[in-house]
């Protein structure tokens, strides 16, 4: 990146005219922070429903849900449960930084942190055995509760950052985040409707689920590195925040 006249010959620099590299200034903690904990959410939350998925006897990922993993006495259940709190809880940070996404605003980062906290819900109010559905107990009617508020803020996301991004010029960002969210709504729909059938339905949650996840890393690796304009422009938001965090 090029950004300043050399002027060490003595003259102006501004008549010589050879330019010479300049960094670009460091990002503040709270984004360091935040960019981590978009990338490292998912991942920890993705990995644990993978790997509890594959040595839980009589558990079919193809078949069953995500969250029976989670459910009552389940011998998976403290590691499940410790992965939607840890992902619900990474999502604050990311909140707080994601208006630095390009075009981002109020409204997105609303929409990750009812993302972080019903995730989180579902580790609270864990279903109990087969995930029957509300109606069967009290912690089955809280966790579908937090589940479909849970699962419309996660497809709210890239779709509201998408729209944003677009707009601000972002074009590839933009376009890629839609994609990603009208893939996942399309493949919650069709989860909600049970076009999958019994056999398959484990399989297409996993499916919308990770593409919805995909954003959150890629919003994360954008904040970063600085690519789609993510730290192009630093406001008067960034300089306060920038100033803050090193006090």
């Amino acid at each position: 990146m090029f950004g300043a006249y050399d002027a060490a010959d003595g003259t102006d620099g501004a008549l010589t005219g050879r330019m010479i590299p300049v960094s670009p200034p460091p990002l503040p903690r709270s984004v360091l922070v935040g960019a981590w904990a978009a990338i490292l959410g998912p991942i920890v939350y993705v990995t644990t429903w993978a790997v509890a998925g594959a040595l839980r006897d009589g558990y079919s990922p193809t078949r069953d849900a995500i969250s029976e993993l989670g459910e009552l006495g389940a011998s998976t259940a403290p590691a499940m449960t410790a992965a939607f709190v840890l992902f619900g809880l990474s999502a604050l940070p990311f909140a707080r930084v994601a208006d630095r996404l390009p075009g981002a605003g109020r409204l997105l980062q609303v929409a990750i942190v009812v993302t972080g906290v019903a995730t989180a819900g579902a580790g609270v109010f864990p279903c109990s055995a087969g995930c029957p559905g509300p109606g069967s107990s009290f912690t089955d009617n809280g966790h579908s509760v937090v589940a479909t508020v849970g699962y419309i803020a996660l497809m709210a996301c890239p779709l509201l950052s998408g729209r944003a991004a677009i707009h601000a010029g972002a074009r590839r960002f933009g376009w890629t985040s839609v994609a990603l969210g009208a893939v996942g709504v399309l493949g919650m729909t069709a989860w909600v409707l049970g076009l999958a059938g019994d056999a398959h339905g484990g399989l297409l949650q996993r499916g919308f689920n990770t593409v919805a996840d995909v954003w959150w890393v890629m919003a994360g690796v954008v904040l970063l590195t600085g690519t789609a304009s993510a730290r192009n422009t630093r406001t008067p938001k960034d300089v306060e925040r920038s100033t803050t965090d090193s006090t």
